[in-house]
């Protein structure tokens, strides 16, 4: 039989688990990393139009391709989505009227548009939790939910595809973290970028447009035996010691800007240090972070 004192003196793997928004939170600042979380910090108005409007085209998509997944017919899945839009709908604070019809318009736009994809649906929301790194003492294990996976006969294995709901026209790219978490968990070097385009005036062809996106094998590799650890490590030494740094340089970026930074009720981290908590408990709220909640910032 083990003994137990024995096994207690045993070397033991440090586990270290994260998603891709904490990962890349953290490498760009870990400051803002710690306040959203681990701290769990929201501002007290809530999330933005946009971003409730990109959780609604979520909600229908998800269903939709379910009912494809399904053999469902085109009208009945498109009819469920719309349904599971507006079930969902008085549960976003911040929209009005006006704004679930142009999800709901845009929903419908985007099936017709796509009505005639003959790939295979092999999941939606899949949630993954994987080693991807282990070199004892530490282990690390990446987490995430994918928004759909699909097979097509002119690829091998499965290709994951991302929705993003935007109002303008972004640029993906294979560099974005969440890509690679999603490329790994499918071994797959292959993803797809699904836009679902809130734009008025642009054409079905460009709002509704799937971006294909590669990875090289060793940028792969690259990525999950040295990059990983590198960030993975620094942030055991910044729980450790508590204290996560911050970055300026994320502060502001172009018409981006952090919520914590000086573009938002004078800033956070322009103050006295004495003073943050407080202003912190004054602008903002504790909320727990859902990893399945979509953020319409491209690149997360």
């Amino acid at each position: 039989m083990d003994n137990p004192e024995e096994e207690e003196k045993k070397p033991k793997w440090l586990n270290l688990t994260f998603d891709s928004q904490i990962f890349s939170s953290f490498m760009a600042c870990p400051r803002e990393m710690n306040y959203k979380f681990n701290q769990h910090l929201v501002p007290i108005g809530g999330v933005s139009k946009g971003i409730e409007k990109g959780t609604l085209a979520h909600v229908g998509l998800q269903v939709y391709y379910e009912a494809m997944k399904d053999g469902t017919d085109f009208s009945i899945r498109k009819i469920m989505g719309i349904n599971a839009i507006k079930e969902r709908a008085p549960t976003m604070d911040r929209l009005e009227g006006e704004d679930i019809v142009d999800v709901v318009n845009t929903f419908e736009e985007y099936c017709e548009f796509r009505k005639n994809d003959i790939f295979q649906v092999v999941f939606t929301e899949k949630v993954f939790k994987l080693i991807v790194y282990e070199e004892f003492p530490l282990r690390v294990i990446i987490t995430g939910r994918i928004d759909l996976g699909i097979n097509e006969p002119q690829f091998e294995g499965i290709t994951p595809i991302d929705h993003k709901s935007e109002s303008e026209h972004w640029f993906y790219s294979s560099l974005s973290n969440q890509f690679k978490f999603y490329a790994i968990a499918c071994n797959s070097n292959r993803l797809i970028v699904n836009r679902f385009g809130f734009q008025k005036t642009v054409k079905a062809e460009k709002k509704f447009k799937r971006d294909e996106l590669s990875f090289e094998q060793d940028v792969i590799e690259e990525f999950k035996q040295e990059v990983i650890p590198y960030y993975a490590r620094a942030m055991i030494v910044a729980m450790n010691e508590n204290y996560f740094p911050p970055n300026y340089t994320n502060c502001i970026k172009g018409h981006f800007a952090c919520i914590f930074s000086d573009k938002y009720s004078g800033g956070i981290c322009t103050i006295d240090r004495s003073l943050r908590q407080p202003k912190l408990n004054t602008y903002f709220q504790i909320k727990e972070w859902d990893p399945s909640f979509d953020e319409t910032k491209p690149n997360g």
